[in-house]
Parts: structure tokens; sequence; C-alpha cells
């Protein structure tokens, strides 16, 4: 008797399909948070009132909202394109979107600078 769990390739396509959206959902929130979290560890103090400040890190999330949206809809019509492919292939452009939007989001948030 088999005990092992099955591999990804023999899973149906249906719960094969929801975990990868359920993967690509944790990836967006990573993609969310990446920008406040950068420029609240490594980015420029906010010089005025902290009412203010929490203004920008609302802004800096909403961006991050932005992104993970365009994340999430390119990499649902990659899933859709790449759905003859091996799983790896799209759990592999969905790790990749999502580092390269990441970085590129952290980037800005250490970068962002207050100007009077």
């Amino acid at each position: 008797m088999n005990t092992a769990a099955p591999s990804v390739e023999q899973m149906s396509p249906a719960l094969r399909h929801t975990l990868q959206i359920v993967f690509r959902l944790i990836l967006a929130l990573c993609v969310v948070i990446a920008m406040p979290l950068a420029h609240g560890e490594w980015g420029e103090s906010y010089p005025g009132e902290g009412q203010k400040a929490s203004g920008m890190l609302l802004v800096f999330y909403l961006i991050g909202m932005c992104a993970a949206f365009v994340y999430f809809v390119i990499g649902t019509a990659a899933q859709i394109l790449l759905r003859r492919r091996p799983p790896k292939a799209s759990l592999i452009l969905d790790l990749g979107l999502a580092v390269l939007l990441g970085l590129a989001l952290a980037y800005g948030g250490v970068t962002a600078h207050y100007v009077g």
C-alpha cells in the first residue's frame, strides 16, 4: 500500500490550480509589504509630524497593492498560457515575478526622499 502524498502531476487539475492561486496570493502579500517595510527599516525618516509619516506609509501600501494586483493578473495570465507545461514552470514564473517586483518596490522604499 502506497501512503506517499501524490506528486503535483498526479493531482487533479482543479486542486493544482487552486494551490497555485493560493501560492500567488501569498506572494502578492509579500509584494504589498515590500515597499513600506523597506522604507520603515532602511529608508529616510520623515522630517515632520508623525501623522503625516503614517500617511506616507499608507501611500507606500497603496503602491504595493497596485503592484500586487498587476502581479496577480500577469501571473494568472501566465498560468493560463503555461497550463500545458509542467506546474514547475508556472511556479518558477510566479516566484521570479514576485522577487522582481518585491526588489523593485524595496528599492523604491529605501530611496524614497521627502521634499520640503
